[in-house]
């Protein structure tokens, strides 16, 4: 491979870093939106496998094989290159946007969504008022209403046996002891 072939896998190189620059750039707009840092700790865990990658299989393809100094540095300078120049243009398009998206939303919510959810809300706490003084009138019926039939300590339906009188039979209680006396003897 002669000087021409270097200098090209050098500035493929170059392109390969600008590349990896706008993947970068997509993984910032993902930023930008949820600011998680969960997400931006997974989200430079994938750029970093990308990019190693990318560089292995650009070493591979140009490089036959081998890492070489002059395709990293190619790769670094492209980066930075983009970076510094281009993706600041685009990060600022970008937070622009992202701020004019959300304005808009938060307007659109505060105009439709806001006053239906106060408006729900209100109801619900009037609705969950009667409910509760409905279900506080019923508990007092409850309590109101509920009455024995038959007191306790007294059994009515035995009521007739306890007094003296007649029996089924028509015998008079006193004489069905005596007689269930005398069998007995």
């Amino acid at each position: 491979m002669g000087l021409t072939g270097e200098a090209m896998s050098f500035l493929y190189a170059c392109l390969l870093g600008a590349g990896m620059g706008v993947i970068y750039d997509c993984f910032r707009l993902m930023r930008l939106v949820s600011g998680n840092r969960v997400v931006v700790f997974f989200e430079d865990l994938l750029f970093s496998a990308i990019c190693t990658l990318a560089t292995l299989i650009f070493c591979i393809g140009f490089c036959a094989g081998k890492v070489r100094l002059y395709a990293l540095v190619g790769e670094g300078l492209g980066f930075l290159i983009y970076h510094f120049t281009v993706g600041e243009l685009v990060i600022r398009l970008l937070r622009a946007v992202i701020s004019f998206m959300k304005a808009l939303f938060f307007g659109i919510y505060k105009v439709f969504v806001f006053p239906i959810w106060k408006a729900a809300c209100f109801f619900a706490q009037k609705t969950k008022k009667i409910f509760v003084s409905l279900l506080q009138c019923f508990g007092r019926m409850k309590k109101v209403h509920k009455f024995p039939l038959q007191e306790p300590d007294r059994m009515l339906y035995n009521e007739h046996n306890r007094h003296v009188g007649q029996n089924k039979d028509g015998v008079q209680q006193n004489e069905n002891k005596e007689k269930q006396g005398e069998s007995h003897c």
